[in-house]
């Protein structure tokens, strides 16, 4: 998968951008067993949500110094 970078300087990325992402990175994968998501910091966050939000997919998740997003960080 090829992507270009957005055009404007105010593009604004939300957590479900990345959910999609992701969830589309694993379809590509053909990952067709529950993933160990690792992640660091918003990484962190972004596997807490994931995981949250597609517990099917999700095998486990180990975080370092992180934190599950706060509703504000949903709706921005």
């Amino acid at each position: 998968m090829v992507t270009a970078r957005p055009s404007a300087r105010t593009t604004v990325y939300t957590i479900g951008d990345f959910l999609a992402d992701l969830d589309d990175l694993l379809n590509q994968l053909a990952a067709d067993q529950p993933v160990h998501l690792v992640g660091n910091s918003f990484g962190g966050t972004l596997a807490f949500s994931y995981a949250a939000a597609h517990p099917d997919r999700s095998g486990s998740i180990v975080c370092i110094e992180s934190e599950p997003a706060t509703e504000i960080w949903a709706t921005k």
